[in-house]
């Protein structure tokens, strides 16, 4: 098998000459002249071996180490740094930061070599991918409370458990209207959303964001957002969350992006990003007519035609201005995939014991709409993934 090589430096001829000694032993290269660019292929392309430089303009060397070295996807990678700095107490703090071999330069590329032979004799075995290309599905709202992240979380736990995978992800992309740590309770020491959109966006990577996922005992991770007023003004931040959303699909097979009623006022370059998207309705004619809309608006970037769009609508208790299934569908002009029906007491239920509402019980017709919601996504999910594996 092909050893993979990342080389990182911010001298080109550096990394010209250690590319082209490489080469000739028939090794593949890729290279990044920044710690953030390292960080990010790391995760992305899983090299087997880096070679690293310490003095580069971002984040230096042994930081770079040290959150390789905590990162459970990159911990296994050796890392060999490669530095003119040759003061003893550079290379100790090189090992301790957690390198496996340290070199000064200059050094003959014979010997440079014999290092990165040896440290690819421990090196992992990185076998393919299993899923080549992953998912996105946005979930939107037709309107405030419809529950938007009632469907996310559920969808993501049951979807984590179908595919016994804890790599299943849903990000709260609502920015000062994040819910899940009021409901789910606990995670006070991890970031949130806001975080990410207020630091340089290149140091957004799947490095940065992984130590602050919420690890659910349902399955899947959740990046929570805050739910705080001033945390509003972060709607502007688009270039920053599409960055945080490419860096999560680089995470996950399978992703889930909370994005409530929608205030994101230059929302087309997130949906763009997206497979898929369901929206969450209810029956409730003022809702069916934004549902309208909202569907009308979503057609533009290709939802319906060349993208799945699912309507779910959710019934939040008995009102006798209730729309029925035809009616509704009439209204949207649009089919209904899916109905969620009122259950006050399992609703109860899921709140007093801080869990979805689809995993207190499994016989009810609750959880088979919401198990049928799911099955149907795993199922689109898993024609995409072949497509692109025969593409």
């Amino acid at each position: 098998m092909i050893k993979k090589i990342l080389i990182v430096d911010d001298e080109v001829e550096t990394l010209r000459l250690i590319s082209i000694a490489l080469r000739r032993q028939g090794m593949q290269v890729i290279t990044a002249n920044n710690g953030s660019q390292a960080l990010e292929l790391a995760f992305s392309e899983k090299p087997n071996l880096i070679i690293l430089d310490i003095m580069m303009p971002d984040i230096n060397g042994f930081e770079v180490v040290k959150r390789l070295k905590k990162n459970a996807k990159t911990e296994d990678i050796p890392v060999l740094i490669f530095s003119a700095r040759n003061q003893s107490s550079d290379k100790v703090t090189g090992y301790e930061s957690g390198a496996d071999d340290y070199l000064t330069k200059p050094i003959h590329p014979a010997e440079l070599i014999s290092h990165v032979k040896t440290l690819l004799e421990k090196s992992p075995v990185i076998l393919p991918e299993e899923h080549p290309s992953n998912y996105a599905v946005a979930v939107i709202g037709a309107a405030g409370g419809v529950g938007a992240s009632t469907i996310m979380v559920n969808l993501a736990c049951m979807a984590a458990q179908q595919l016994h995978s804890r790599e299943i992800i849903g990000v709260e992309m609502t920015p000062g209207h994040g819910s899940f740590r009021n409901f789910y309770g606990g995670a006070e020491d991890k970031k949130i959303l806001e975080d990410f959109l207020k630091m340089p966006i290149n140091e957004i990577s799947p490095d940065i964001i992984d130590p602050e996922l919420i690890r659910m005992s349902y399955g899947p991770q959740i990046l929570t957002a805050g739910d705080s007023l001033k945390f509003n003004r972060y709607y502007e931040q688009h270039d920053h969350a599409l960055k945080v959303m490419q860096q999560v699909n680089k995470m996950a097979p399978l992703a889930f992006f909370d994005f409530g009623s929608m205030h994101w006022s230059n929302y087309d370059t997130l949906l763009e990003w997206c497979n898929e998207v369901i929206v969450v309705s209810s029956p409730l004619p003022s809702i069916i007519v934004k549902t309208r809309k909202l569907v009308n608006e979503l057609a533009s970037f290709e939802f319906d035609t060349v993208k799945p769009l699912n309507i779910v609508s959710i019934s939040r208790g008995r009102s006798t201005i209730a729309l029925t299934l035809n009616e509704m569908e009439e209204a949207i002009h649009h089919s209904v995939a899916h109905i969620i029906p009122a259950s006050p007491e399992q609703a109860y239920q899921a709140e007093a014991g801080h869990k979805p509402i689809g995993l207190i019980r499994t016989n009810n017709i609750v959880t088979q709409q919401l198990n049928n919601a799911t099955n149907k996504l795993l199922n689109r999910y898993n024609e995409f993934a072949e497509t692109e594996r025969q593409s």
